[in-house]
């Protein structure tokens, strides 16, 4: 099992902008995302459709919970999969979160999901898709947004580029095998 930082202070400096230092100041400190498969080798993401943002599941940590029980219910909120054979693979780190990264598969059939706020505003579902496909279209997406400075643009690439980061470590560590 590979565990180690895949990543550390990754996009943030490449920005400047104020504003995201007060924007990642309010993040949980811990957070858990990662890669969810399936034996033929896709994995869900979490589609953004209003701005073709693909995004990996996870989100920060809530009260006492583990980082792998972090990863479970948002695993479970953003793709009505509950997950098994869950392993901690490392962990990304900018200047105020830890994300601990998993690789885990879907168990049993998928449940509805009940989008909130920003998956509503954006349009958001569930996909299953290809690795290497979702991984062009996250880069597609980063370069399309390249030189964008409005504060949602900024902070989705921010998103992206990280999630970006962990799954070219899940593919080029052969991780979905």
């Amino acid at each position: 099992m590979v565990d180690g930082v895949i990543s550390e202070n990754i996009i943030y400096e490449d920005y400047g902008n104020t504003f995201l230092d007060d924007f990642i100041g309010s993040w949980p400190s811990e957070a858990s995302r990662g890669v969810i498969h399936f034996s033929d080798g896709d994995i869900l993401v979490f589609f953004k459709k209003r701005i073709g943002q693909y995004k990996l599941p996870g989100g920060g940590k809530e009260n006492n919970e583990t980082p792998e029980q972090t990863f479970m219910r948002e695993a479970y909120e953003e793709t009505g999969y509950m997950v098994k054979n869950i392993r901690k693979i490392g962990v990304v780190k900018d200047q105020t979160q830890t994300s601990y990264i998993f690789i885990a598969e879907p168990y049993g059939e998928a449940q509805e999901i009940h989008p909130d706020g920003d998956e509503i505003k954006f349009d958001a579902k569930c996909l299953k898709m290809n690795a290497v496909d979702v991984l062009k279209n996250m880069k597609k997406f980063i370069i399309e947004h390249k030189g964008d400075s409005d504060e949602s643009s900024l902070i989705q690439s921010y998103f992206t580029q990280r999630d970006c980061k962990i799954l070219e470590y899940v593919l080029d560590h052969n991780l979905l095998a």
